[in-house]
């Protein structure tokens, strides 16, 4: 009989690893120095090698048996909380210039004192990238309209998650820790990606843009293009990839 999903062994899960490319794009700076939480299994520490071969590499792993397949791919793996590490007594010196967060803050019961907790480690233009599900996404809220709220293995409404953001809770947890959005792009795949090209390419679509051009003028016309655009892509889209920068008024 297959098991509940509530009945799976988290400690000896590793999830599919992948090198995460659509995160990684997000990198702005040539990074010299890499802390990579959640490693998983070393996908995203190749690929980053791959691309920066004179990168200082660490990662953080709790689950102890895909720590030690990272450590093929990592100059240094942990499996402990980053924000209690000393890293100079690691043999590290100065500070992070670049964070991957890739799926990782949803799992945690305060992300929040994480991401207060990783300011002193990193140097002050550094570039925090993150990957974030959205709680908003149409396909979820569907669901919950209809009564049900659907547990899987993985995905949107994985078993583990424990925090749960829309765009503009995302943005106000970084903002209450110290850190500005410099910039965020959404991340479509399956079905969502499906919908959202049915809409884009939708004839009804055309007609009302005719309209519009017909009865307002072109600047009011871009609003509202914009507004349903945003609106689109708030409902459609899967993940929130943002990069991030701290704050630099704000006492750290």
């Amino acid at each position: 009989m297959t098991p509940f999903v509530w009945q799976r062994k988290e400690n000896s899960l590793v999830y599919d690893d992948s090198p995460r490319i659509e995160c990684l794009d997000m990198i702005a700076k040539v990074p010299l120095k890499i802390l990579d939480i959640g490693c998983n299994t070393g996908s995203v520490g190749r690929e980053l090698k791959r691309r920066y071969s004179n990168i200082e590499l660490w990662g953080c792993e709790f689950n102890p048996d895909a720590a030690k397949i990272a450590r093929q791919h990592y100059d240094y793996v942990i499996e402990e909380d980053v924000t209690q590490v000393d890293f100079s007594k690691q043999g590290m010196v100065g500070k992070f210039d670049t964070i991957c967060l890739f799926d990782v803050l949803e799992h945690l019961y305060n992300p929040w004192e994480l991401l207060v907790g990783l300011k002193d480690k990193i140097s002050d233009d550094a570039q925090v990238i993150v990957s974030l599900p959205n709680a908003s996404n149409m396909l979820v809220l569907l669901d919950a309209l209809r009564g049900q709220w659907r547990y899987q293995n993985w995905g949107l409404l994985d078993f583990t998650h424990i925090r749960y953001f829309t765009d503009f809770d995302a943005r106000k947890m970084f903002y209450q820790t110290g850190y500005r959005v410099e910039e965020m792009k959404v991340n479509l795949f399956g079905q969502d990606a499906d919908i959202y090209y049915k809409l884009l390419n939708q004839s009804i679509n055309q007609s009302i843009n005719q309209s519009i051009n017909q009865s307002i003028n072109q600047s009011i016309n871009q609003s509202i293009n914009q507004s349903i655009n945003q609106s689109i892509n708030q409902s459609i889209n899967h993940h929130f990839l943002l990069r991030l920068r701290l704050i630099k008024f704000l006492s750290r």
